[in-house]
């Protein structure tokens, strides 16, 4: 399925109600790396049936996840698992997870070609170890998957928007040589 996606947003619409369906979440966010820069591109959440896509807000004004923990996900480069997150020794005092009382939590990191360039976050808030080792493998393996369709759905976006600016140029060049001639049979009919 993610492999015959091409379009940006049906992707992350695909990837984000799979991971709904089978990691045993309640809540996703898919984050990106740009240009340096942590956005969320995607959310969804068990029950609702709108997946929201095409977002980029920054990480930092996300309401909706653990930044101590996806911080260290970024910068250990590994996967955390927390079986119950606001009581958890390493994470427990963080905001976030207190407030929302966080129970499971898993964040994985996705590198393709060496870089690490996505993260998965997702959580439970209705059951303790939602996130089984079994299921941390199925998303290592959907991972691969994933970034290769990412960066493929990314190539997609980048050609259809070089071809709008090119057509765009083309239009404004043609307006601009027809300007043009039309300039010179005027000065041409002025002289006669």
């Amino acid at each position: 399925t993610l492999s015959q996606t091409v379009e940006l947003t049906d992707l992350l619409e695909k990837m984000t109600r799979i991971l709904l369906e089978n990691a045993g979440a309640e809540r996703v966010l898919v984050l990106s790396r740009d240009e340096g820069q942590w956005f969320v591109w995607a959310s969804g959440k068990v029950g609702d049936p709108a997946i929201q896509t095409g977002l980029r807000f920054p990480v930092s004004e996300a309401a909706g996840l653990s930044l101590s923990v996806f911080n260290y996900v970024i910068h250990s480069g590994k996967a955390i698992v927390l079986e119950h997150a606001s009581r958890d020794p390493q994470f427990g005092a963080d905001t976030y997870l207190c407030e929302h009382q966080v129970k499971s939590l898993l964040c994985l990191p996705i590198y393709h070609k060496s870089a690490l360039n996505l993260v998965i976050y997702l959580e439970n808030n209705l059951t303790e170890r939602a996130f089984t080792e079994n299921r941390l493998e199925f998303l290592r393996l959907l991972s691969g998957q994933i970034a290769i369709s990412l960066e493929n759905a990314l190539i997609y976006d980048n050609l259809k928007t070089s071809i709008a600016e090119r057509l765009l140029l083309s239009q404004h060049l043609q307006r601009s040589q027809r300007m043009e001639a039309i300039g010179t049979l005027a000065s041409g009919i002025a002289h006669d």
